[in-house]
């Protein structure tokens, strides 16, 4: 093998490596954001909640506007149980 081939290999070899490393940056990057990105998405979701339920105590009469919003969005079954035992269907 010549001394320039065998340059060429080390250098394909180096830069395997680095894209090695640079993928799995990425990869580590890309989760935290996705992380990131349901955490705040989870954290929306309880302060509307929060701010709903603040609401219909504060106005009972905003309750059946409420309760209409849930029969429209919420289909699965063990949910709408759920919000029967907790008195929100």
């Amino acid at each position: 093998m010549t001394t320039q081939t065998r340059a060429k290999r080390d250098a394909l070899a180096e830069l395997l490596e680095r894209r090695k490393k640079l993928d799995q940056r990425i990869t580590e990057i890309e989760r935290r954001k996705n992380g990131e990105a349901r955490k705040n998405d989870t954290r929306v979701k309880v302060l509307l909640g929060a701010a709903t339920i603040n609401d219909v105590e504060v106005h009972p009469e905003t309750r059946a506007g409420e309760i209409a919003k849930l029969h429209r969005a919420i289909t699965k079954e063990r949910d709408i149980q759920f919000l029967k035992d907790m008195g929100w269907w």
